[in-house]
């Protein structure tokens, strides 16, 4: 079985849980987000003696696979909009008539019109047309479309035309867009030609959240799609959508290779000792300056290339996860010789042997910039990597790391280095890295936060200064869920104009921001827009007001994602992450936390911190008040801010008690239980919102895992449900005036080979120290309470790199046994497990015994007893 959670905590599926979950579940039936109502027939108006679409219209394609996508996505969205009981009539152009023939009335048959979707060179009755009167199609943007309403002789042609098949499908989701905002099928007055004024718009979709178990890669493909993300990332994931996918919805990709691409196999090849140079945690890396150290790189990249053909970015990243040589590193196989060589340097020659590799395919090299210059160099370096000709990927702020608090979050080497016509100087292959409502996979909840004006804003200084090409990070491109971030920046590709930054009241719904206006109003209908805005304005106002700028004494205090949120709950960082800790004086003293403390600490922070949980809390409920469970996209919406601030309002509760502890040393001091008591009363409420929002959620929605890897696994929500029943349960028995029982009691073990990890380590109320077993099964550790009591609730804290498959919880009322089994884990969270036990269970003695490890050893860094 799987820990349980105690009866009365179990979560209930409110009204927005099941709005959420009907909204996952149901597949998306319009080109708008996936949880979109259709446009239904009874919102549609047409002007009689003009051309209105109808179902008894025919779609006539051309010969590629891309375009005849598009047709049959319009035959289906126009069918769910004129209530028809199966999409319109779908053919392919060119196949037993001649061009002219098609538009005959014989041949037409009961066709009332004809909507032609291809390209002038593919399609014939388009190249009939264009040599009439040439549709306004640029020769330099593959991707531009033209929408034509015409006449041919007394047939109505509506012509959806584009430079390329892909613009041919641009043009049909311009077209169904333009019927959801108008609401009318009559397309008489359609004339509308527009160019993409961003070449390469890339995205992912499986890097802060897994997609629920029912939404298909077709249904993803068809979402970046008719949003116009046009380039696929799957940043160190791989690919994120299989080749067909991605071919059959015109998508290309952007590839990683992450450094240095060689297995230890090479490292350890002797023939290659002298080209490895190996940095001061124990990294080995390539040297590029080396003749075999090229030939790797060049092996990595050649390699890379050859598992696709719809490459389209061939990127690496220097930093982070992705490991070039540094000026210290050892040279292996010398007596500590230097490597001496700068990043800098060493990253223009990766660069030119991949620019070398790819030789005149078109792909373009793309260099991440990402930790890879000493402060103020990163300009340098960008002019060197612009001059040899390869592409620049430059996060919004350089090394900075603050998405979600910043309307625009540029350094002045992002947006400011421009020539005297005001374009940036960066080159045509310079991309920006961007956040929209998106936060890193390590801030798990943050998809979707609705902060359209960032968005907008952001996307308008891009096109301001001529940048062509944007990524969004952290993905940024989930199709289960609404994103009012990605409406805009749909709306934005095509013209950056809308977007009017000088809008001093953009959510006032009496004078309201075009573009805000016009998206609100799409997306939800004139009825609802009003108070959209107005929700909009409350999200933004708590997290993106001007207000909260770094160093303004009244504004909030946050230098960088990982002190907003990342090290809060990233479980690899601080010793098991901030956010699986109890409100407890153990769980704040044991283990400390040194990194970024005096700042979480500093009053400033925390006054500012309080502030914004209000700001939120504010938003969520006039957000509940305005949500008339009418909309999924208003429930989702609502659910994603709601969880973020859940989360955020529990960073602020264990800021608050860290700042408590400070003041102690004594963990059983009176003092310190008054003090924190009502920090720890308000964090169970925090637990339970976050338990009920994360049970509505799929089963493979996940809080802590996967930090490096997006897990897909089908229990996990469930093992972050006990890890937040865990700290919820040690929160409130220290609450209730429950004692651990086994601190500092008699224990002993089956075995510990370990003289510094012994048994009695296992009960010191120390979370750093730990007993550890010998690498077998059924090893064990019980500690002896000293007599017979009650006892209700059993914690144990593993190390979560050596737990066990499964144990048991064991019980006996006497010094020498026998034992009952009051409790069997078959599925532990692999870090700190409650097993609440048995009502009426008494104990002298307690026992772990444990199944096969899922490592070794067993180490358990705490055992705790509690009883009412």
């Amino acid at each position: 079985m799987m820990l349980l959670r105690r009866t009365r905590v179990v979560p209930a599926v409110t009204a927005l849980a099941s709005a959420l979950v009907a909204s996952l579940a149901a597949p998306p039936t319009t080109a708008a987000p996936a949880t979109a109502a259709p446009v239904t027939a009874d919102r549609l108006t047409s002007t009689a003696g003009e051309m209105a679409v109808g179902a008894d219209w025919v779609i006539v394609h051309g010969s590629d696979a891309v375009e005849r996508t598009a047709a049959d996505h319009l035959a289906g969205q126009l069918a769910d909009h004129l209530g028809a009981p199966a999409p319109l009539e779908v053919r392919e152009a060119g196949s037993t008539l001649s061009a002219t023939a098609w538009l005959r009335r014989e041949n037409l048959g009961s066709a009332a019109g004809v909507i032609v979707v291809g390209t002038v060179a593919d399609h014939p009755l388009a190249g009939i047309a264009h040599r009439r009167d040439p549709f306004d199609l640029p020769g330099d943007s593959p991707e531009a479309y033209h929408l034509d309403a015409r006449t041919d002789g007394t047939t109505d042609v509506l012509y959806v035309v584009g430079a390329s098949p892909k613009g041919a499908m641009n043009g049909v989701f311009r077209l169904e867009q333009h019927i959801e905002r108008e609401a009318s099928l009559d397309v008489a007055a359609l004339n509308e030609a527009a160019e993409p004024a961003f070449v390469n718009r890339v995205g992912g979709h499986r890097f802060t959240q897994s997609p629920p178990p029912d939404w298909t890669d077709d249904q993803q493909g068809r979402y970046y799609a008719e949003n116009y993300i046009n380039v696929v990332w799957g940043e160190k994931h791989g690919a994120p959508l299989p080749a067909d996918v991605r071919e059959k919805w015109g998508l290309k990709l952007a590839y990683e290779v992450p450094l240095p691409g060689v297995g230890a196999a090479w490292f350890d090849d002797p023939a290659n000792e002298s080209s490895t140079c190996v940095r001061g945690d124990g990294t080995r890396t390539i040297d590029p300056f080396t003749p075999r150290g090229a030939q790797a790189y060049a092996d990595v990249f050649a390699a890379a290339l050859a598992q696709h053909d719809d490459i389209v970015i061939l990127e690496t990243l220097f930093g982070d996860y992705s490991h070039i040589p540094t000026p210290n590193s050892i040279r292996a196989g010398t007596d500590g010789e230097t490597c001496d060589i700068q990043k800098s340097d060493v990253a223009v020659e990766i660069m030119r042997i991949m620019k070398d590799v790819i030789g005149d395919r078109d792909v373009t090299p793309m260099a991440w910039m990402w930790h890879l210059y000493p402060a103020g160099g990163d300009a340098a370096t960008m002019a060197r990597l612009r001059d040899l000709g390869v592409g620049i990927l430059y996060n919004e702020d350089g090394n900075g790391d603050n998405w979600v608090t910043r309307r625009t979050n540029f350094s002045d080497v992002a947006i400011d280095t421009v020539d005297e016509t005001g374009v940036t100087t960066w080159g045509p292959d310079y991309a920006s890295l961007v956040s929209a409502g998106g936060s890193c996979e390590s801030v798990k909840p943050v998809i979707g936060l609705p902060v359209p004006h960032a968005a907008a804003s952001k996307l308008h200084a891009l096109a301001e200064i001529g940048v062509r090409n944007f990524y969004l990070w952290w993905g940024g491109v989930e199709g289960w869920t609404y994103s009012a971030n990605l409406s805009v920046i749909r709306e934005m590709i095509w013209d950056p104009g809308l977007f009017d930054p000088t809008d001093t009241t953009p959510f006032d719904a009496a004078h309201p921001e075009p573009l805000l206006n016009r998206v609100a109003t799409t997306d939800f209908g004139a009825d609802r827009a009003p108070d959209v805005l107005r929700y909009w304005s409350l999200v933004d106002r708590a997290l993106v007001d001007p207000s909260y700028a770094t160093g303004d004494p009244a504004g909030l205090r946050v230098y960088s994602w990982y002190q907003r949120l990342a090290i809060y709950l990233n479980p690899a960082v601080l010793g098991g992450g901030a956010a699986l800790r109890p409100i407890t004086p153990d769980g704040l003293k044991s283990n400390p936390f040194t990194q970024y403390r005096p700042w979480g600490t500093d009053p400033d922070t925390i006054a500012n911190f309080t502030q914004v949980a209000a700001e939120l809390a504010r938003a969520n409920q006039i957000g509940a008040q305005l949500d008339d469970g009418t909309s999924a996209r208003f429930a989702q919406m609502r659910h994603w801010t709601e969880l973020y601030t859940h989360v955020f309002t529990s960073r602020l509760h264990f800021l608050q008690g860290l700042r408590v502890a400070d003041q102690y040393t004594d963990v059983d001091d009176p003092a310190f239980r008054v003090a924190l008591e009502p920090i720890a009363a308000a964090e169970i409420d925090t637990i339970e919102a976050m338990e009920t929002a994360l049970a509505s959620m799929p089963p493979n929605a996940t809080f802590f895992d996967g930090t490096r890897v997006v897990v897909q696994g089908a229990g996990d929500r469930e093992k972050d449900l006990d890890l937040l029943a865990a700290k919820r349960l040690a929160t409130q028995a220290w609450l209730d005036g429950e004692v651990n029982l086994a601190a500092g009691r008699p224990v002993n073990a089956s075995s510990a080979p370990d003289q510094t990890r012994q048994p009695a380590l296992a009960v010191d109320r120390d979370w750093t120290t730990e007993w550890r077993s010998a690498p077998s099964s059924g090893q064990w550790i019980s500690v002896g309470l000293g007599e017979v009591m009650p006892v209700d609730l059993v914690l144990v804290r593993w190390n979560p790199n050596q737990t066990a498959l499964s144990y048991q919880v064991q019980v006996a009322d006497s010094a020498s046994g026998p034992w009952t089994t009051v409790a069997t884990i078959t599925e532990p969270t692999g870090r700190d497990d409650a097993i609440p036990l048995p009502a009426g269970t008494t104990a002298r003695q307690v026992r772990i015994v444990g199944g096969q490890p899922a490592a070794n050893n067993l180490t358990i860094r705490e055992l705790e007893v509690y009883g009412p």
